[in-house]
């Protein structure tokens, strides 16, 4: 059956990353006579995240609901009286949530006269596919927007992370979610739209969004701006200017004009691939890889500084500004693992006789390299780290590691200061671990984000394990850089060599040379990617390696066989 235009009251929902024309979308919207958009709700995933979907809610369950709804920060910008949200839920019961919903919507948009509501509230997209349940028939529509030009927005408004590399994650997350729904619903309850085609042919665009809605396109939508003072909020604060003006075509591409080189290239190493499948144009990603010729962040790596610095933080440097890491909940733990089972993955599939014989070698930074002596379960295990304090810090977390009865006395040690220290660089360090743990270490210090519980979680758990390994088998310490000579005739000296490199490469690229590649293999991790080289699948050596992003084998040019004259 065909739905004539203007006869559909289904509700409909305008996804996007924040910055992303999403507001702009939801006012041109909100001109056309049958459609109402009121600010964002945010209460609908906390009330997904509780209440039931299949069966309807009873009183109490209402009564929940309307708490959720009326605390909401953002319920202020709704036209609606909290009592009132209550008694009429309450009243309603039982009933479907989806049911309970549709009123508190219809409730809000009644002043509007219009029979047909959406929802523009970004935050969806955490629960995405809970909404599109909750209303079986209900559409989504993603704007997207090249993402450099997102994270030049982002950044002024100090949104979503404090590097390009963070702002980019955030970005292509949006964008893959976006591809997940069009494969999972389809073109009849999915659409995408570019803000660049919003902006720059904005009324077949959205001519496109009313077919996709069964609506009537009307132009007085393309006229949003004249009363857009009336419907924006200041929730966030003064960040919706230019939705009081007409679109402009500076407003598209802005990347070009602002963004420096190596933010480009940054955000382009992690969120190429979006994109390049969102048909944007890229300088550094090209045919699926990334085409970095400098380390992303070289302005940052003032290693001659690093005596001075008593505590690694295990975010490569204090002044970048660590993401907060707090949460421990299954998601979070679920999202760790994910990075872990590769790890577990690559080992299981070298033969049993590689295996047997590992030298790990890590990067001291954060100790992530922690989580892999398990996993690895080396014969042999080497930590370096250019800062001598960063060896120190080591040294304590080990022997505290194996002091320990277990996880939770080790944490407790750690942040009660409860262990012996020997000279004044260890109670320094002492100190500091310490601080951490108690969240009041100082950005002068190396502050940083991550809780040890975090950054060491496949360890922790597996801690008897963990401290075995540490306390039995030959353990060495190196005070060294990876560029420098002395780390590169040491890595062309062994064998069986794993080599943890942690986020090195974002400060520095070099090369190292392998003698012995047969059982060798490099891991490193930028940009929340992980990359694995399994360097035994190469042949013999010497085998030279690029530490770069991404790592390349360079394989030695065959020689071709001289005709010997008979």
């Amino acid at each position: 059956m065909i739905m004539r235009k203007g006869h559909d009251d289904t509700p409909f929902f305008v996804l996007g990353a924040a910055r992303s024309g999403t507001t702009m979308l939801r006012l041109m919207l909100n001109r056309h006579s049958r459609l109402a958009i009121p600010f964002e709700s945010h209460f609908l995933q906390p009330i997904l995240a509780e209440l039931p979907i299949h069966r309807p809610l009873e009183t109490h369950e209402a009564a929940r609901m309307a708490d959720i709804v009326t605390n909401e920060r953002n319920f202020r910008t709704w036209h609606l009286d909290a009592a009132q949200v209550r008694e009429d839920l309450i009243a309603r019961a039982p009933a479907p949530l989806a049911d309970l919903v549709d009123a508190l919507y219809r409730m809000e948009i009644a002043r509007s006269g219009k029979p047909r509501w959406g929802d523009k509230t970004p935050y969806y997209y955490t629960c995405w596919r809970q909404v599109m349940g909750l209303f079986p028939t209900s559409r989504l529509i993603h704007i997207i927007r090249d993402g450099r030009d997102v994270s030049i927005s982002l950044e002024q408004v100090g949104w979503h992370g404090a590097t390009s590399s963070d702002r980019a994650r955030y970005w292509l997350e949006r964008v893959e979610m976006a591809q997940d729904a069009e494969r999972e619903l389809g073109p009849e309850r999915n659409l995408i739209i570019r803000y660049e085609d919003l902006v720059l042919d904005t009324r077949p665009t959205l001519e496109k969004v009313c077919d996709f809605l069964g609506e009537t396109f009307e132009s007085g939508m393309l006229e949003f701006f004249t009363d857009a003072a009336l419907h924006i909020s200041d929730v966030d604060g003064d960040v919706h200017r230019k939705v009081l003006r007409a679109p402009q075509t500076d407003d598209v591409a802005r990347w070009r004009r602002e963004m420096p080189v190596d933010q480009q290239r940054e955000f382009e190493a992690v969120a190429g691939k979006g994109l390049h499948a969102m048909s944007y144009p890229c300088l550094f990603f090209k045919d699926g890889n990334s085409q970095m010729k400098a380390a992303p962040r070289a302005g940052l790596a003032r290693f001659a500084d690093l005596h001075d610095i008593y505590y690694t933080t295990d975010d490569g440097f204090a002044q970048l500004n660590p993401r907060e890491e707090t949460r421990h909940d299954v998601e979070h733990v679920r999202g760790l693992y994910r990075v872990f089972t590769r790890y577990e993955n690559f080992y299981r599939s070298v033969a049993p006789d590689r295996r047997n014989s590992i030298h790990f070698v890590s990067v001291v930074g954060g100790l992530y390299g922690l989580n892999l002596i398990p996993i690895f379960r080396p014969r042999e295990i080497t930590f370096f780290d250019i800062n001598p304090h960063a060896i120190a810090y080591f040294q304590i977390i080990r022997r505290v590691w194996i002091e320990s009865r277990n996880a939770p006395q080790f944490l407790a040690r750690l942040a009660n200061a409860d262990y012996a220290v020997d000279t004044e660089t260890e109670q320094t360090i002492r100190q500091c671990i310490a601080k951490k743990q108690h969240r009041i270490l100082s950005e002068k210090d190396g502050q940083s984000a991550r809780s040890f519980l975090s950054s060491w979680r496949y360890a922790i758990d597996r801690f008897d394990l963990t401290r075995g390994l540490l306390a039995d088998v030959p353990v060495h310490t190196r005070v060294d850089a990876m560029d420098t000579q002395s780390f590169k005739d040491f890595v062309a000296a062994q064998q069986n060599l794993w080599l943890y490199c942690s986020n090195i490469f974002l400060f520095v690229f070099f090369e190292l040379r392998f003698r012995f590649p047969q059982n060798a293999a490099m891991f490193a991790s930028y940009f929340d990617e992980t990359e694995m080289l399994d360097l035994g699948r190469h042949g013999r050596g010497p085998l030279p390696v690029k530490c770069q992003i991404p790592m390349a084998i360079e394989q030695p040019p065959t020689v071709p066989l001289m005709s010997v004259p008979s």
